[in-house]
């Protein structure tokens, strides 16, 4: 995310396009039930019986509804938020698949993000990545 946000500072990218990707990338991720699945701790069935509670509850999310049903335990939930985090497609292959940038200039951005960060720290960081007053039209990103 944060990549994306340098991109678009620099003007690599549009705001539409760094919504585009933030999308596919939510879009392919796994879910968490299936990530439960295969993992062991849920049937299919248990699955099925936290989607149901969950569709009655929309705001609430997959992991709550199943510990509060006992089907999974926080740490449990924690450990597959993780391992979604893992296999969580890459911003920059995104960028690449979609035409938005070519994979060169890709991983030679990303590689000035990085040195960007450890030069700046983290306070600094958040300067160099905040986006002009103008151009903040994507202000739900924060969710993704």
């Amino acid at each position: 995310m944060q990549f994306g946000i340098y991109l678009l500072k620099r003007g690599l990218l549009t705001t539409d396009q760094l919504v585009e990707a933030l999308d596919t990338q939510q879009t392919a991720q796994p879910q968490l039930g299936q990530l439960a699945i295969e993992a062991g701790l849920m049937s299919v069935r248990d699955v099925f019986r936290v989607l149901r509670v969950q569709s009655d509850f929309s705001a609430e999310r997959f992991g709550e509804t199943a510990v509060d049903m006992d089907m999974l335990k926080r740490r449990d939930v924690a450990e597959l938020l993780l391992l979604q985090s893992d296999r969580r497609q890459k911003l920059c292959d995104i960028f690449v698949e979609l035409g938005f940038l070519d994979r060169e200039a890709c991983d030679r951005e990303l590689e000035a993000f990085r040195r960007e960060c450890e030069r700046t720290g983290a306070k600094r960081q958040i300067e160099v990545l905040r986006l002009p007053a103008t151009k903040t039209t994507a202000g739900g990103l924060e969710k993704v």
